[in-house]
Protein backbone atom coordinates (compact mmCIF):
# COMPACT_ATOMS: atom_id res chain seq x y z
CA UNK A 1 0.00 0.00 0.00
CA UNK A 2 0.93 3.57 -1.05
CA UNK A 3 2.28 5.73 2.12
CA UNK A 4 -0.51 8.24 0.60
CA UNK A 5 -3.36 5.69 0.99
CA UNK A 6 -2.50 4.74 4.41
CA UNK A 7 -2.25 8.36 5.43
CA UNK A 8 -5.75 8.64 3.96
CA UNK A 9 -7.02 5.79 5.68
CA UNK A 10 -5.48 6.72 8.78
CA UNK A 11 -6.00 10.42 8.69
CA UNK A 12 -8.75 11.67 11.52
CA UNK A 13 -8.63 14.75 9.64
CA UNK A 14 -9.26 13.16 6.30
CA UNK A 15 -7.61 15.95 4.16
CA UNK A 16 -3.78 15.13 3.66
CA UNK A 17 -2.26 18.31 3.60
CA UNK A 18 -4.67 20.14 5.75
CA UNK A 19 -2.44 22.11 8.85
CA UNK A 20 -2.75 19.96 11.61
CA UNK A 21 -2.61 21.34 15.27
CA UNK A 22 0.73 21.46 17.23
CA UNK A 23 0.10 18.26 19.00
CA UNK A 24 -0.80 16.51 16.43
CA UNK A 25 2.11 13.53 15.58
CA UNK A 26 0.14 10.96 13.94
CA UNK A 27 -1.98 9.22 16.41
CA UNK A 28 -5.85 10.43 18.05
CA UNK A 29 -4.01 9.58 21.79
CA UNK A 30 -1.68 12.99 21.20
CA UNK A 31 -5.05 15.07 21.61
CA UNK A 32 -6.02 13.50 24.40
CA UNK A 33 -4.66 15.68 26.82
CA UNK A 34 -6.92 18.38 26.26
CA UNK A 35 -9.69 15.89 27.64
CA UNK A 36 -10.32 15.56 31.13
CA UNK A 37 -9.06 12.08 32.86
CA UNK A 38 -12.85 11.37 33.39
CA UNK A 39 -13.97 12.04 29.56
CA UNK A 40 -10.99 10.38 27.86
CA UNK A 41 -12.09 7.20 30.17
CA UNK A 42 -15.72 7.25 28.83
CA UNK A 43 -14.19 7.81 25.40
CA UNK A 44 -11.89 4.76 25.10
CA UNK A 45 -14.85 2.73 26.73
CA UNK A 46 -17.45 3.65 24.11
CA UNK A 47 -14.86 2.83 21.37
CA UNK A 48 -14.11 -0.34 22.74
CA UNK A 49 -17.83 -1.33 22.92
CA UNK A 50 -18.27 -0.01 19.39
CA UNK A 51 -15.17 -2.07 17.93
CA UNK A 52 -17.62 -5.13 18.80
CA UNK A 53 -20.75 -3.93 18.03
CA UNK A 54 -22.20 -5.12 14.39
CA UNK A 55 -23.95 -2.70 12.04
CA UNK A 56 -27.23 -2.73 13.71
CA UNK A 57 -25.84 -1.91 17.22
CA UNK A 58 -23.66 1.01 16.06
CA UNK A 59 -26.70 2.30 13.78
CA UNK A 60 -28.65 2.76 17.34
CA UNK A 61 -25.54 4.50 19.00
CA UNK A 62 -25.53 6.68 16.07
CA UNK A 63 -29.33 7.66 16.49
CA UNK A 64 -28.48 7.92 20.39
CA UNK A 65 -25.47 10.62 19.76
CA UNK A 66 -27.97 12.29 16.95
CA UNK A 67 -30.20 12.84 19.83
CA UNK A 68 -28.16 14.23 22.14
CA UNK A 69 -26.20 16.69 19.44
CA UNK A 70 -29.71 17.68 18.77
CA UNK A 71 -30.60 19.11 22.37
CA UNK A 72 -26.99 20.68 22.35
CA UNK A 73 -27.80 22.54 20.09
CA UNK A 74 -31.55 23.18 20.73
CA UNK A 75 -30.82 23.69 24.19
CA UNK A 76 -26.93 23.36 25.58
CA UNK A 77 -24.44 20.86 26.31
CA UNK A 78 -26.27 18.66 29.82
CA UNK A 79 -24.74 19.28 32.77
CA UNK A 80 -26.48 17.25 35.40
CA UNK A 81 -24.79 19.06 38.73
CA UNK A 82 -26.67 22.33 37.25
CA UNK A 83 -29.99 20.94 35.67
CA UNK A 84 -32.49 21.17 37.95
CA UNK A 85 -35.46 19.45 35.42
CA UNK A 86 -37.71 16.77 37.11
CA UNK A 87 -36.59 13.59 34.81
CA UNK A 88 -38.75 11.48 36.38
CA UNK A 89 -41.53 14.00 35.15
CA UNK A 90 -39.73 14.11 31.85
CA UNK A 91 -39.28 10.86 31.16
CA UNK A 92 -42.85 9.80 31.62
CA UNK A 93 -44.18 13.29 29.45
CA UNK A 94 -41.99 11.45 27.01
CA UNK A 95 -43.77 8.11 27.29
CA UNK A 96 -46.78 9.01 27.27
CA UNK A 97 -46.18 11.35 24.13
CA UNK A 98 -44.52 8.04 22.36
CA UNK A 99 -47.80 6.03 23.41
CA UNK A 100 -49.50 8.88 21.16
CA UNK A 101 -47.19 9.00 18.44
CA UNK A 102 -47.43 4.97 18.20
CA UNK A 103 -51.58 4.83 18.60
CA UNK A 104 -51.76 7.55 15.75
CA UNK A 105 -49.32 5.61 13.25
CA UNK A 106 -51.72 2.35 14.32
CA UNK A 107 -55.00 3.77 12.91
CA UNK A 108 -53.41 5.68 10.08
CA UNK A 109 -52.14 1.86 9.02
CA UNK A 110 -55.23 -0.14 10.15
CA UNK A 111 -58.52 2.24 9.40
Amino acid sequence: MRDREFEAMTDPFGDIGRERPPEWDGERASIAPAIDSNKRGDTTAILQALDQFNSDETAVIRVLCDRLMLGRQRYKPLDLASDTRNWKRELGEEVMDAVIYASFDYLMVHR
